[in-house]
C-alpha cells in the first residue's frame, strides 16, 4: 500500500541517519516526520525487525 511504502521509504532514512550519524533517537524520529519518539521507535522495529536504539548501539561496538 502507499502507506506501507512511504513508512518503509521513511524507516530506511532514518536507518542511514542513525548508522551515519549517531545521535538522539528522537531527534531522527523529528527528522522523518514523527512528532512522538514511542511510535517512530515502534514503526522503526516493525520495520526493521530491531529497535532503533539497539541498531545504534550494534554501530557503537562496531566502531570500536
Amino acid at each position: 500500500s502507499p502507506y506501507q511504502y512511504l513508512l518503509s521509504r521513511k524507516m530506511n532514512l532514518a536507518a542511514g541517519r542513525l548508522v551515519e550519524n549517531g545521535g538522539l533517537v528522537k531527534e531522527i524520529g523529528a527528522q522523518v516526520g514523527f512528532a512522538d519518539p514511542y511510535h517512530f521507535s515502534r514503526c522503526f522495529k516493525s520495520v526493521h525487525g530491531v529497535a532503533p536504539r539497539d541498531l545504534l548501539r550494534y554501530q557503537q561496538r562496531k566502531r570500536r
